[in-house]
């Protein structure tokens, strides 16, 4: 959160200050994720739905769209 902030990004850095424990706020993550698959912002969106609790959603976008399919093996080991 505070990389967003240094870079000027309030809206993605309030974002991710908030509890990802709480459904208002894995919607709201997911909802991210679908918008940045829309824009092709492929990284960011593998992450916003690592947080909204959605691992086969970032890993269909890390393989699919990104194909790294390296980084899809290692996160989805690790979760």
């Amino acid at each position: 959160s505070a990389l967003f902030k240094a870079a000027k990004n309030e809206k993605v850095a309030m974002l991710l200050a908030q509890d990802f424990t709480q459904e208002r706020w894995r919607s709201a993550a997911a909802k991210n994720g679908f918008a940045l698959v829309e824009r092709k912002r492929y990284d960011e969106a593998a992450a916003f739905f690592l947080f909204a609790g959605r691992p086969a959603e970032a890993l269909r976008v890390l393989s699919r769209n990104l194909e790294d399919f390296q980084l899809a093996l290692f996160i989805g080991k690790v979760i």
